[in-house]
């Protein structure tokens, strides 16, 4: 993944629990960076952020991020279900 998609992946995953010691969001884009699942997750987010906001993923707001995964969860309900559990694994891990 580019330093873009990761900084993208990084705030989806913190909209879904806020960041903190776990580190959840930059954890998650350590293994998750060449799973298939995500790059298109990642690649729909951006468009759906530009779509919605004109920036991207990155850039948003966290009110702005909690509501593009309310998006996320309707358009790519597997996407939103791995991330959301992936990043509740990584959080409840530690």
């Amino acid at each position: 993944m580019t330093p873009q998609e990761i900084a993208a992946l990084v705030a989806l995953a913190d909209g879904i629990i806020p960041p903190d010691n776990a580190r959840a969001g930059e954890r998650l884009a350590e293994h998750a960076g060449s799973g298939e699942l995500y790059r298109k997750g990642v690649e729909a987010a951006q468009a759906a952020a530009r779509e919605k906001y004109g920036r991207g993923v990155e850039a948003l707001q966290p009110e702005e991020i909690h509501a593009l995964l309310r998006i996320l969860r309707e358009r790519l309900p597997g996407f939103f279900k791995q991330l959301r559990m992936d990043v509740s694994a990584i959080y409840l891990g530690d």
